[in-house]
């Protein structure tokens, strides 16, 4: 009777641990939040683990990543330090963070990323008269903004940097030139151009031709003036040079070793405006030098060839 109701006991004990070993394993568990925000500038954030199994997290934001993990296993309760690089998409973009029990997803977070933006007018037309004028920026990044107008340019911005929303003052020189002038104000966040400013600015002179003595509407130019339109160019451009005085004319284009390649113009000229096509079909690509001579005084600038 003794060793029965001892082998009932046993039996008993035996029955009650597999039970409460089948209730342990029915009791795992490992929580995570369903959703992860993330702003659009690069940055770090945390995700609390609470669990009682061991587990692994990976991401599938796909290749290359743009998510990091640390740590990417753990036991139990845990936090996990998520890395993010900025997105420069200009998109929402969106990825995974899966939770893996023996090797099986039994969670996932699903990551969401903001986007930086910058947006600007795309174009902006100027009198042919000195003056100033502003651009609005909108934006959530820190940008850098920079013109492209030749060498030397005739745009000057300030401020030249900002972050979020601002407004970028522009001051531009009188366009003394024969022909409408031409160029850019590029934005950029990460040294990366994201949006483009076409500026256009006209011309209030006109022009002659470079073998012509008349001066059009008794316009004559208070400056000397020295400039080609497009610079860079191929293979052909404009060089447009104005004479406040007349004299004898040279404009003559040499390598950067300093020897003569061509002589555009050399004679006697009035005062007034002009206009000559330089033809650098049988160049190489570079950089070349041009210059205007009338008497004593000299003006000098640059031409790129880009072939």
């Amino acid at each position: 009777m003794k060793r029965k109701t001892r082998f009932l006991i046993l039996f008993t004990s035996l029955i009650l641990a597999t039970f409460s070993i089948a209730m342990a394993d029915n009791s795992s568990y490992l929580d995570v939040p369903a959703t992860l925000d993330l702003p659009g500038e690069a940055g770090t954030a945390i995700i609390n683990v609470s669990s009682n199994v061991s587990w692994r997290v990976r991401d599938n934001t796909g290749i290359p990543g743009w998510l990091s993990k640390a740590p990417k296993t753990g036991t139990g309760d845990g936090v996990v330090t998520v890395k993010f690089t900025t997105n420069n998409s200009m998109n929402t973009r969106t990825g995974e963070l899966q939770f893996l029990v023996d090797e099986k997803v039994v969670k996932v977070v699903n990551v969401t990323q903001g986007y930086n933006y910058l947006n600007v007018p795309t174009t902006l037309e100027l009198p042919a008269n000195a003056g100033t004028t502003t651009i609005n920026v909108s934006s959530n990044v820190s940008w850098r903004v920079r013109d492209n107008t030749g060498i030397p340019g005739w745009l000057s911005k300030t401020p030249k940097t900002g972050t979020g929303n601002g407004v970028v003052n522009v001051k531009f020189t009188a366009n003394t030139s024969a022909s409408t002038r031409t160029g850019e104000l590029q934005f950029l966040v990460n040294e990366k151009i994201v949006a483009i400013v076409n500026v256009t600015q006209t011309s209030s002179v006109f022009p002659k031709s470079d073998n012509s003595d008349d001066i059009s509407n008794n316009e004559i130019p208070t400056n000397f003036t020295l400039s080609n339109y497009p610079n860079p160019f191929n293979p052909s451009t404009t060089i447009q040079y104005t004479l406040p005085v007349a004299g004898f004319t040279e404009i003559v284009v040499y390598n950067t070793l300093g020897e003569a390649i061509q002589t555009l113009v050399s004679e006697y000229k009035s005062e007034g405006i002009y206009n000559v096509n330089f033809n650098a079909s049988g160049l190489p690509s570079g950089m070349y030098i041009y210059t205007l001579r009338v008497g004593n005084h000299l003006e000098t600038s640059k031409l790129i060839l880009m072939k």
